[in-house]
C-alpha cells in the first residue's frame, strides 16, 4: 500500500516558508506497538533554504515499503501512522529565536488538528530546536517572549546528527562562524549562552527541572552517522556527557553508518530507528 494521504498546510501568513506537510501511512496494526504522530524538523544550519518539508518523502516511502512488505489478508486490522514535516523561516529572512518560534507555531497548528502528543525527529539544527521545544518557556524568557498557544506533549525524541554546542562546533569548524552562525544569530551571547539548555546556569533546581523533562520522555535517541562530513561525533558525545551530569542516563546513543550528513534523514538506519524505537 502506498502512502494514503499527503496535504500541505499553511500555519502562518508572514512567509511562504511557514508550511508543514502532513503524511498518513496505513500499515497492519501488527507491525507497530506505539503510534504517536511523528514530527520531523529539518536542519540546514538555520540558513539552508534547500531543506524543506519535501526532504522526508524518500524516508516515508522506505518506511511504507518496510511495514507493508506483505499482502494484506481479509480482515487484517490496519492502523494509520501520521507524519508532520515542518518548514520555518530561515536566515537572513529572520534571525534567532524566530526559527524556533515558527516551529512552535507549527506545533500549535498540529495541536489544533486534535493531536496532543507527538514524537520528534530533529536533524542537525533541528536537534537544537528539539532541546528548545522541551524548555521553550525558559528559552524564550531570555528574549522576553511569552508563547501561550498550546502545543502537543512530547512522547519521544530522535536527535539526528545534531548541533548541541555551537561554541565547541566552532572550535572544530571555525569557518562555520561566517558561513551561518553570524547570519542566524544577532550576537555571540545568543549562540553561546541562549541557544540551548547546555549553557544554562545550572542550579540544582534547574537540573531537576530539565531532568524531569527528559524523564517524561518514553524514548531519547541520540544518533550520529560515522560518515557525517559536516559534524564530528564530538557534538553528540558532549550532549551525552551533559545528560549524564544532570543526571539523566535513560537514553540510547547510536553511532553507525547512515551516510553523509544530508543522507541520514533518508537512510535505512533512520528507518530502523523509527521502527525499533518510535513505533515500538
Amino acid at each position: 500500500m502506498v502512502v494514503e494521504y499527503t496535504k500541505v498546510h499553511k500555519y502562518d501568513k508572514q512567509s511562504p516558508r511557514q508550511l508543514l506537510k502532513h503524511y498518513k501511512v496505513v500499515v497492519p496494526s501488527s507491525q507497530i506497538a506505539q503510534n504517536a504522530p511523528i514530527v520531523y524538523i529539518h536542519g540546514g544550519a538555520w540558513v539552508g533554504e534547500s531543506h524543506t518539508y519535501n526532504e522526508l518523502g524518500p524516508l516515508i516511502d522506505k518506511l511504507d515499503l518496510k511495514l507493508n512488505n506483505g499482502a494484506y489478508t481479509t480482515g487484517e486490522q490496519l492502523t494509520e501512522i501520521q507524519f508532520f514535516v515542518l518548514d520555518y523561516r530561515m536566515s537572513p529572512e529572520v534571525v534567532h529565536p524566530h526559527h524556533i518560534l515558527d516551529v512552535l507555531h507549527a506545533l500549535s497548528f498540529v495541536y489544533k488538528l486534535g493531536i496532543h502528543k507527538v514524537s520528534l525527529i530533529g536533524h542537525s539544527a533541528g536537534s537544537t530546536m528539539c532541546t528548545q521545544i522541551l524548555e521553550y518557556k525558559t528559552f524564550l524568557g531570555f528574549y522576553d517572549i511569552e508563547f501561550t498557544l498550546p502545543v502537543p506533549d512530547i512522547d519521544s525524541i530522535v536527535f539526528l546528527d545534531g548541533i548541541f554546542d555551537i561554541s565547541k562546533m566552532l572550535e572544530e569548524y571555525p569557518s562555520y562562524l561566517q558561513e551561518f552562525v553570524e547570519i542566524a544569530f544577532r550576537s555571540e551571547q545568543d549562540w553561546s549562552e541562549k541557544c540551548n539548555m547546555l549553557h544554562y546556569k545550572m542550579t540544582s533546581d534547574t537540573k531537576k527541572e530539565i531532568r524531569d523533562k527528559f524523564n517524561s520522555l518514553r524514548k531519547t535517541i541520540i544518533a550520529h552517522s560515522t560518515k557525517d562530513e559536516l559534524l564530528s561525533t564530538r557534538q553528540p558525545t558532549e550532549f551525552c556527557k551533559w545528560l549524564d551530569q544532570l543526571p539523566y542516563t535513560d537514553y540510547k546513543y547510536i553511532v553507525q553508518d547512515m551516510g553523509t550528513h544530508n543522507e541520514t534523514y533518508k537512510s535505512d538506519g533512520l528507518v530502523s530507528i523509527i521502527i525499533q524505537h518510535l513505533l515500538h
